[in-house]
């Protein structure tokens, strides 16, 4: 499956539209990770943060980038062969997932750039990213 790789992402999905051989292949790639309100309660009465609420806190950021991280590692397993990747969303999830790539084989070495790009439906994305590849625009 090498080829060109247009990925489109947010924190909750990802699109993914490979390009081999003039056939698009389109994935998407849904994201586990809930972003809850904190649960934890400020207690003011002794002017300090209880420690319960200290421990919740670090245990639900630790228990959401977990999360995260198998979201990322989902779609560097629907990327493993291609030779150049272009990322587009609106969020700093493009980002996180750029430097998550750059950290893991075989993305090291390859081209990765991001581009911001507003929500936009699946089929429209794979169009998008035949036209960026092949320089092409109707």
């Amino acid at each position: 499956m090498k080829g060109d790789t247009g990925l489109w992402i947010d924190a909750k999905q990802a699109y993914i539209v490979h390009l081999v051989n003039d056939k698009i292949e389109v994935y998407v790639v849904r994201s586990q990770v809930e972003y809850r309100k904190r649960i934890g309660q400020k207690n003011w009465s002794s002017g300090l943060k209880t420690y319960r609420y200290i421990a919740e806190k670090e245990t639900e950021e630790q228990s959401l980038w977990l999360e995260k991280l198998q979201f990322f590692e989902a779609i560097r397993n629907k990327l493993r062969e291609c030779q150049t990747i272009s990322i587009f969303g609106p969020d700093p999830t493009k980002n996180e997932l750029k430097d998550y790539l750059m950290h893991h084989p075989p993305f090291e070495h390859k081209p990765i750039s991001i581009q911001p790009l507003h929500p936009i439906p699946a089929k429209r994305f794979a169009e998008m990213v035949y036209h960026y590849y092949h320089k092409v625009w109707i």
